[in-house]
């Protein structure tokens, strides 16, 4: 397990982005800048999935309120 939202949360918090924007600015830029790889997947307030990764692909599951899982993979 990491921590990324120990990361992530300053850039929502002190910064006002989006929990999107705040994702995508860590994965994205801060991780792939270390040489690292890594994704995440999250809910907003307003439950909406987000998804960043900076890797060639990530596999993702997501439910619908009717209970109808979708397992899928998803490119950059």
């Amino acid at each position: 397990f990491e921590a990324w939202w120990l990361i992530i949360y300053p850039h929502l918090w002190n910064r006002g982005l989006s929990l999107k924007d705040a994702a995508k600015e860590v994965i994205q830029n801060k991780l792939t800048n270390l040489g690292d790889t890594d994704g995440i997947v999250a809910i907003d307030t307003e439950r909406n999935m987000i998804m960043a990764f900076n890797t060639p692909g990530m596999y993702c599951a997501t439910m619908n309120d009717q209970g109808e899982l979708y397992v899928g993979m998803y490119n950059t």
